[in-house]
């Protein structure tokens, strides 16, 4: 299990990116004992979450922001990681959803640079991509979106033209 500290940038589940904002020993009843804590503030709102550090099934949920550097390798191929165009739109479908069910950072950059490569060859022949795959695309950047803009400390909205800047690049 990864330890972290005070300030730490994260994504916790579904919350998004929240910064750890301490680690204490608390006690919730007089009858149980006290228990570290991770105390998370989602940077988009302003609530708090007590993260208990023992319970594994909540900490598995837990973990580091993707880097810069991460971000970039992706999206310009240099990791050598990659999704192939799955030609079979019901194969591609399972691919894909099975991608944003695991909400893997990586695995999601893969495959919006996958899918934005073929939307621009696709547009050079005056056609467009299918409306799932742009769905799919559209989903996969709103899960990332938060993580990327955070890491590359840009504004949200100008996550999807920074994407298309590198990829173009």
């Amino acid at each position: 299990m990864q330890q972290f500290q005070k300030g730490d940038p994260v994504v916790y589940g579904n919350n998004g990116v929240c910064l750890i904002e301490g680690i204490e020993k608390l006690r919730y009843s007089s009858s149980s004992p006290a228990q570290s804590y991770y105390i998370l503030n989602p940077v988009d709102h302003s609530s708090k979450i007590f993260l208990p550090i023992k319970n594994e099934d909540l900490t598995k949920k837990i973990r580091p922001i993707i880097k810069k550097q991460e971000i970039e390798d992706i999206l310009t191929g240099v990791t050598g990681e990659k999704i192939d165009w799955i030609e079979d739109k019901n194969e591609r479908n399972a691919c894909f959803s099975k991608i944003i069910r695991e909400c893997i950072p990586q695995k999601l950059i893969c495959m919006v640079r996958c899918i934005f490569l073929r939307k621009e060859n696709l547009q050079k022949d005056g056609k467009k991509i299918s409306s799932t795959d742009e769905t799919v695309l559209k989903s996969a950047e709103k899960l990332i979106r938060e993580e990327i803009s955070y890491s590359l400390e840009i504004a949200p909205e100008k996550v999807e033209s920074y994407i298309r800047s590198v990829v173009n690049a």
